[in-house]
């Protein structure tokens, strides 16, 4: 779909959410959606560990350990901080409008 979008819509950015140790999430999820960070390279990614909020089926599911989702977490920023999704807009021109209120 990011490929399609891409093509149809140049200069398009498309962001993502990701959680890492997500219950139930197994290594073979993981290894997955660090193929997916990498093959995209998403220029806006917003990464955050697993948080039980009360009341939530997520709540009730078994946890992925602490020490797991915290490692998935610092692998994805890693990941994230190592390419420049701009590099090739660097020296574009861009019409802007600014609105004075």
């Amino acid at each position: 779909p990011a490929m399609f979008l891409t093509c149809q819509v140049p200069g398009i950015t498309i962001a993502t959410d990701i959680i890492a140790g997500f219950p139930g999430e197994t290594d073979e999820d993981f290894a997955e959606t660090v193929r997916l960070v990498n093959d995209y390279k998403f220029p806006s990614l917003f990464i955050n560990q697993f948080y039980a909020r009360p009341g939530t089926p997520a709540a009730l599911m078994p946890r992925v350990p602490a020490a797991i989702a915290k490692q998935r977490t610092r692998e994805l920023s890693a990941l994230f901080r190592s390419y420049s999704p701009y590099d090739d807009r660097v020296s574009d021109m861009a019409t802007v409008c600014v609105c004075v209120c």
